[in-house]
């Protein structure tokens, strides 16, 4: 049977908004730009995101892969298995974001009116925290899941 409602409506209340804005604004404050042509650099590549990424998903017991697709440009995968496994839910979302040439306080992190501001703040580093917080919430509960759960946090959506 599929998850009641009501599980639902507990699990999104679990939800730890302090926290999840706290891996929002740290995961913004780190440079991620898409090297598009240019060789990967720290700063202009993923490897810094994908990083962080994989040390959340450490804390919180998610298995993960580590795929590199290009030297500092790792695609990353958690892996939270269902008790069934004939199905897997996917969530996916980019860690580069643009440039930021012309915008000298792009990685300025600022909370104002309850909304968190800078570089990949909505495109997409907040699905990514969103990401996590759902593995957060599913790990602490102790919800047994169906099907599997595979977080994709995939490089390039930018440019190539």
């Amino acid at each position: 049977m599929a998850m009641e409602l009501r599980q639902f409506e507990d699990l999104q209340a679990a939800v730890d908004e302090a926290w999840l804005a706290r891996v929002l604004q740290e995961m913004v404050s780190i440079r991620s730009e898409n090297p598009f042509d240019d060789p990967p650099t720290p700063g202009y590549r993923e490897q810094e995101m994908a990083e962080y990424l994989a040390g959340q998903l450490a804390d919180l017991r998610v298995r993960t892969e580590w795929r590199e697709v290009r030297p500092g440009r790792p695609n990353l995968f958690g892996y939270l298995p269902g008790k069934e496994g004939h199905f897997t839910l996917a969530l996916a979302g980019h860690t580069d974001t643009a440039r930021t040439t012309g915008y000298p306080d792009a990685y300025n992190v600022r909370l104002e009116d309850g909304k968190i501001y800078g570089r990949g703040a909505c495109d997409m580093k907040a699905a990514l925290a969103a990401y996590l917080a759902v593995a957060k919430v599913l790990q602490e509960s102790q919800t047994a899941l169906r099907g599997n759960l595979l977080l994709c946090f995939n490089v390039d959506e930018e440019y190539q």
